[in-house]
């Protein structure tokens, strides 16, 4: 868990990288949010099975997705 100022709450993470890149945005004041309400919906081809992603942050003043690997 990681606090997140923008929301004022306590946020699940999962994982160490995960926590120590909520922690680094913290320290260097970047506004994050952690959900799950943002999917994507992709097919490696046409013969594949439609899968469903959540990206692991947002960045919303940059409008960017992070995905920790």
């Amino acid at each position: 868990e990681v606090f997140n100022p923008l929301i004022g709450e306590t946020v699940n993470v999962q994982g160490t990288w995960e926590l120590a890149f909520a922690k680094y945005l913290n320290v260097h004041e970047v506004p994050w949010i952690k959900n799950r309400k943002t999917s994507f919906r992709f097919m490696r081809d046409s013969s594949d099975i439609e899968h469903v992603y959540y990206p692991d942050f947002y960045l919303p003043f940059a409008e960017l997705y992070v995905e920790i690997r």
